[in-house]
């Protein structure tokens, strides 16, 4: 996570309003939601590095925050809400 999650969160939420009733609107919450768990998680991995299983929490947050990203672009390429 980089700047520009860090930009896109920040979009997300200015945008939010003007995605209600749309079918943006499930995205923009899905975004949201991913953004906030991969934070906590990348944080708790960190934290436990010391101890080694902090890598292996790093990785397992990745590989989901990077399913959540293609199941969003996948939903956004066919024109359908995300369905959690």
């Amino acid at each position: 996570m980089g700047s520009n999650s860090l930009i896109a969160i920040i979009m997300n939420y200015v945008k939010r309003n003007e995605m209600r009733g749309t079918r943006l609107e499930s995205h923009v919450d899905w975004q949201i939601k991913t953004f906030w768990y991969s934070l906590i998680g990348y944080i708790v991995g960190f934290l436990l590095t010391a101890v080694l299983i902090g890598y292996f929490i790093i990785l397992v947050v990745f590989i989901w925050h990077v399913y959540r990203l293609i199941k969003g672009l996948i939903a956004l390429n066919d024109n359908k809400p995300i369905q959690a």
